[in-house]
């Protein structure tokens, strides 16, 4: 297989298709990234929404999980929450289920795919992807081709650093917008601010960022034009921000109820000592 076709199976999706409004379990109208259903069964993202495997920022868990395993049959992909710090309890009880993982290895590449959620179970709502692909001896892209192929699917990204900051183990390239989408200015020693961006497989927060991707391109040290492997995300700070403030006002509000129903219950008991 040529190397531009093998890079276009990475990058390729599950295409892009026109959204609409939907209404959630109160009825009421949320302006979240609505998917269609593509007549294949697939998952279509809202026009013009970029996607990493054919996963949109604002798609459900389900949609997510559709999507990962239409863009790749070989993918096993599935609800991976994490425990511990961070991860909010529910009101039954339970852990949010706040991530889902994907991925798929053969003797060419290792491809790994994390999907960041929130939201109440059956709510579930993507605030960012990243993936992660290691080629291995034998299915190695030209670093020049890898940044056509993202160009061809993402438009321009713009070298993240200027060429004096940059390592000379990888090439960063990218571009951060603002929650209105215009593109984010520069910092006075020339680099594209990294507060919009994901890290560490959490998704940005930031009300004041709209949508951001990222690419991360390592560079073979015995062959610097070939890409060793490939770190890409996509975010959308402020809608995730927005996501993360009306769950958790949610749950606290569920939270109280409980307490007022539990308070309501004892006004009537008399104790006895």
């Amino acid at each position: 297989m040529a190397i531009g076709a093998a890079m276009m199976m990475l990058l390729a999706g599950c295409g892009d298709g026109p959204g609409n409004e939907a209404k959630n379990s109160n009825g009421e109208t949320v302006d979240t990234a609505s998917v269609a259903p593509a007549a294949s069964g697939c998952p279509k993202a809202p026009a013009n929404a970029p996607t990493i495997q054919g996963v949109a920022i604002g798609m459900t868990g389900a949609e997510a999980i559709a999507a990962l395993k239409c863009a790749d049959a070989g993918y096993r992909a599935d609800y991976a929450p994490r425990s511990g710090s961070g991860v909010p309890w529910l009101p039954d009880g339970t852990y949010m289920r706040v991530s889902i993982a994907g991925g798929r290895s053969d003797d060419k590449w290792q491809d790994k795919v994390n999907v960041e959620l929130y939201g109440l179970k059956g709510e579930e709502r993507v605030i960012g992807v990243s993936r992660e692909i290691f080629f291995y001896p034998g299915g190695q892209p030209l670093i020049d081709k890898t940044k056509e192929q993202l160009a061809e699917k993402y438009g321009a990204l713009e070298s993240i650093a200027p060429p004096e900051m940059s390592s000379a183990l990888s090439e960063e390239i990218g571009i951060a917008r603002d929650n209105s989408g215009a593109p984010l200015p520069r910092t006075s020693d020339g680099r594209i601010p990294g507060h919009c961006w994901g890290s560490n497989g959490y998704a940005a927060r930031d009300a004041q960022c709209g949508v951001s991707i990222s690419a991360r391109i390592g560079i073979d040290s015995s062959n610097p034009r070939l890409a060793s492997n490939m770190q890409l995300s996509l975010d959308n700070g402020s809608y995730a921000a927005k996501v993360i403030q009306e769950t958790d006002a949610k749950i606290a509000a569920t939270q109280q109820q409980a307490k007022n129903a539990d308070t309501a219950a004892a006004a009537d008991r008399t104790p006895s000592f």
